[in-house]
């Protein structure tokens, strides 16, 4: 039998007879396929460009908002650790040190770097910060590439996730050297989850995961969550490439690996009281509050906290018929990872509603928040476009998470263009009062820390030491 690769078989099998040899072997020239696959590569180029906007935009708004203090809990995160350092007495309790129910030792382990090399300077942390979440958005891309949507503009598909991931809805975040903490655990995080679903290319990918793993519990609480989505994702990851035996391995190692992380942190960790009710036990006895806070939480990167409730139900609604159809086809349509991204939401609502329900529902819209909870419309819509080309109906559910999110992006941008001028403001005032504390009113230093006596008793450190604010 001729060789017929790169022919129909409509061609070479009735070509005559004297022919049928020449039509057998490939041409070299194939008049067309060179211009259409530089214009494939152009627009695929192009498209990049357009997706990743949102990455300078944002940029620029940071740069522009951002004010070199130490706000509320950098004085208490960043200054002790900082005058250590710079005293020529840091030790490990001041690495290995604990933020409310988090260890965060790489987060604090990478700032005291960035401390060295900038004298100490907070908007060296929140420029790290910002790489960390625009890492984390390259993760969800590379995600979204799993999905193999057809066409050459099929890039553009991930513009409304980039708008909404990057919103200046999460203001608070974006401005604040201490959000450190959540981005550098969101991003190892996603890391780790993206590894996992890979570990059937290569075996590099499961001790990467594992790595990531550890990172992301170590510097926050909730980051000890991947281990469950990890094994989740182990338990689909490779199928129809490896064997069952194989991936019983994977998951099995996953656990142990998992389970020394968890034992250590906990081991380490101590407790940390608040003034408010905390506990399964007060969960279970709001079940209305906890149903609320948890929609509110899940529409907080999709409306104003006033419709964050609403925003949640909406979400919700697309999101059970979305998500029943995706388990059908999950190893089909590559909608695994917008699964895995739900998962994660999910399940960190547990430990949320344990340690804050307390402080009302009003709580879950806040601005910090948002930046982990649009994991969730991100997975669910993922997971719309990956069901779409088969499933007709996730058509219309696909339009319908495009006008949610569309909602919460004109939001998003427009709230926080406002807020983070306002911040920017109180935050400059602010500034210039902790440079003159000791002539000025105890009260003015409330803008920077409830307990102004903190301010009195760490701000000479940091002008000792020419640290932030007072770097020469």
């Amino acid at each position: 039998m001729p060789y017929t690769e790169g022919y129909s078989s409509r061609e070479v099998p009735f070509a005559e007879p004297g022919k049928r040899m020449q039509a057998a072997i490939p041409s070299t020239r194939q008049p067309g396929s060179r211009p259409a696959a530089a214009g494939d590569r152009l627009a695929g180029a192009v498209g990049i460009l357009i997706v990743f906007l949102p990455v300078l935009a944002t940029f620029l708004y940071v740069v522009s908002l951002s004010v070199e203090a130490p706000f509320v809990d950098d004085w208490d995160v960043f200054v002790p650790a900082f005058h250590h350092q710079a005293e020529g007495h840091l030790q490990w309790s001041d690495i290995n040190a604990q933020h409310t129910e988090s260890l965060i030792v790489f987060p604090l382990a990478a700032s005291l770097i960035l401390a060295k090399i900038t004298g100490g300077r907070l908007l060296a942390i929140t420029y790290l910060s910002y790489l960390f979440l625009c890492g984390a958005l390259g993760v969800l891309f590379l995600f979204f590439r799993m999905l193999r949507l057809p066409g050459r503009w099929s890039v553009l598909w991930f513009l409304p996730a980039s708008l909404l991931f990057l919103g200046w809805g999460q203001w608070e975040g974006l401005l604040w050297s201490t959000y450190l903490v959540n981005t550098m655990a969101l991003f190892f995080i996603l890391a780790s989850l993206y590894c996992c679903t890979r570990v059937s290319r290569a075996p590099i990918f499961f001790p990467a995961a594992v790595a990531c793993g550890w990172i992301a519990s170590f510097s926050m609480a909730s980051g000890l969550l991947v281990w469950f989505s990890g094994a989740v994702a182990l338990v689909g990851a490779g199928t129809g490439k490896l064997r069952f035996e194989e991936r019983l391995r994977l998951v099995a190692g996953w656990l142990i690996v998992g389970a020394v992380c968890v034992a250590c942190f906990f081991f380490d960790i101590g407790p940390h009281p608040v003034p408010w009710p905390t506990g399964i036990h007060y969960v279970l006895a709001n079940p209305g509050a906890a149903v609320r806070y948890a929609l509110t939480y899940l529409g907080g990167p999709l409306a104003s906290p006033s419709l964050a409730l609403y925003a949640g139900i909406a979400l919700v609604l697309l999101a059970l018929p979305i998500t029943f159809l995706a388990l059908r086809k999950i190893g089909r349509e590559g909608v695994a990872p917008g699964l895995l991204m739900a998962l994660y939401v999910g399940t960190a609502l547990i430990p949320l509603l344990d340690r804050r329900l307390g402080l009302g529902v009003g709580q879950a819209s806040a601005s910090r928040y948002v930046t982990a909870a649009a994991l969730a419309p991100l997975g669910i819509y993922f997971c719309s476009l990956g069901l779409a080309r088969t499933v007709p109906a996730s058509r219309y559910l696909t339009a319908a998470m495009i006008l949610l999110m569309a909602f919460g992006i004109v939001n998003s941008y427009q709230s926080g263009l406002i807020d983070g001028r306002r911040q920017w403001k109180e935050r400059t005032a602010c500034a210039a009062a902790i440079k003159d504390f000791r002539h000025i009113d105890s009260r003015r230093l409330v803008c920077a820390y409830p307990d102004p006596g903190v301010v009195f008793e760490r701000a000479p450190l940091l002008q000792r030491d020419h640290l932030s604010l007072f770097a020469q």
